[in-house]
């Protein structure tokens, strides 16, 4: 009987070492699980789990990803004017995760929903709100809007993009 139990540790262990269980990245660079589902997770774990040769995107990657879905998208502040948000656009203040600080406007106005899983979820970013340490920004693929959540209170799916 001991033996047994053994060997289906053993099992266990092979199929796990041999990635069996572990998740992968589809062709939109989705993080997914064995059966399919994303990958959902807390912010934290996130930062952690692209793989070699990818990122976890910045706020700014992801906000140009919904411009490419039609969003009006980014524009970039008014040195002139810096406190100047112009009509249907919002302020985004970030912090990536290399301390970099980047600020833009932002509409989702015009965003065309992606078919299938991309407009079903949203996803993380590696940014975080400037001045408010561990409120995240994600983007929603539903209406191509970006948002914080705060800490710890939210699983969301992850988007891989490649390294430049």
């Amino acid at each position: 009987m001991k033996s047994k139990y053994l060997s289906l540790l053993a099992a266990i262990i092979f199929l796990a070492s041999s990635g069996a269980y572990a998740d992968w990245l589809d062709s939109d660079g989705i993080l997914r699980k064995d059966d399919g589902r994303f990958s959902l997770m807390n912010q934290s774990d996130a930062l952690k789990s692209c793989p070699p040769g990818t990122h976890l995107p910045t706020i700014r990657e992801l906000a140009s990803l919904s411009q490419a879905s039609g969003a009006k998208g980014i524009l970039e502040v008014d040195p002139s004017d810096p406190f100047s948000t112009p009509y249907r656009y919002k302020r985004v203040s970030a912090v990536n995760a290399n301390g970099a600080r980047d600020e833009f406007n932002f509409s989702s106005a015009d965003y065309v929903r992606p078919s299938g899983d991309l407009g079903h979820s949203s996803f993380w970013s590696s940014s975080e709100r400037l001045g408010v340490s561990g409120y995240s920004f994600v983007l929603d693929g539903a209406s191509g809007d970006v948002a914080w959540t705060a800490p710890g209170v939210i699983f969301v799916a992850v988007r891989c993009v490649a390294d430049q």
